[in-house]
Formats: structure tokens, C-alpha cells, sequence
């Protein structure tokens, strides 16, 4: 049973927002100026500098490491706790923590 094209989304327009076409054959990508999906601000929806793009990233990666629905990812957020995500800051720190795990007091 082919399954491919069961579970395909069609493509968003990340110029207008329109579904059904892409960027390439957006019919307004000359003519107007972008519409954000996220926040209707005149950006493309993949610009990385959208603040709501940027939301929506937190809360994805805070319901894939804490196990949480959306729902709770957002009062998680809303709390500010503190995701055990991994972060690239991290890496100072594992290593002293490395170095002090393998420390060995002699008396």
C-alpha cells in the first residue's frame, strides 16, 4: 500500500500565506510585499528573525523534551521553567563538571 502521499501537507506560500502554491509560483511575490504567517508583519514566514517563529521553535522543543502537550508547553513557557533541552552554552560547563567528577582527592 502506498502510504507517500497520504500524510503530505500541501505547500504554504511563505510570501502570502496562501496554501496550495509555493513561493516559486506565489502570484503576488511581485507585485506586494510579504505577509509573515506567524505574526502578519512584512517578513517571509522563514525569516529566523520573527519573533513568533521564534516562539513557536521554544514551545516545540520544550513539548519534545519535557513530553508535554502544547497546551501545557505553554504554561511551562509562561512560567519560565527551565527546559533540560540541551543548549550550546551548556558545553563550558559539562566540561568542568566532567573534570570535577573524574577529580580524585588524595589525603
Amino acid at each position: 500500500m502506498e502510504t507517500s502521499g497520504l500524510f503530505q501537507k500541501p505547500p504554504t506560500c511563505s510570501h502570502c500565506g496562501v496554501s496550495k502554491h509555493s513561493i516559486e509560483s506565489c502570484p503576488t511575490a511581485q507585485a506586494t510585499d510579504p505577509c509573515c504567517l506567524y505574526c502578519q508583519l512584512p517578513h517571509l514566514a522563514t525569516d529566523r528573525n520573527c519573533r513568533e517563529w521564534n516562539s513557536q521553535r521554544d514551545l516545540k522543543k520544550i513539548m519534545a523534551t519535557e513530553n508535554l502537550s502544547f497546551r501545557d508547553a505553554v504554561i511551562f513557557k509562561k512560567q519560565n521553567q527551565v527546559t533540560s533541552a540541551f543548549s550550546y552554552s551548556n558545553i563550558p560547563l559539562l566540561h568542568i563538571v566532567t573534570n570535577l567528577t573524574n577529580f580524585k582527592y588524595h589525603a
